[in-house]
């Protein structure tokens, strides 16, 4: 699913579901002009870090996460953030 967004820092959103209707990726498009500095994106004491991207990699007792902001100059155009199963190592 796909949705264009008015008014906000993000141009548009694209959602993918499992078959049990729970969110496995959401990828948010940051309009131009409006780029995100990683830092506000996450800790980036955490993060693998490059002038072109920030990646964290997040166990929770729900599951794990990967979120990533990609970018240049430490700024993201483009935020995602992907689960995997509990058991699952997104590394």
């Amino acid at each position: 699913m796909t949705w264009s967004l008015r008014r906000t820092e993000y141009q548009s959103v694209a959602v993918a579901v499992n078959n049990a209707d729970r969110v496995v990726w959401i990828t948010g498009f940051v309009r131009p002009g409006k780029e995100i500095p990683f830092s506000r994106v996450g800790d980036l004491s955490i993060a693998q870090v490059t002038d072109s991207s920030a990646i964290w990699n997040l166990a929770t007792p729900g599951g794990n996460y990967q979120l990533t902001a990609r970018g240049h100059s430490g700024k993201a155009r483009v935020i995602s953030l992907i689960a995997f199963p509990a058991s699952a190592n997104p590394r």
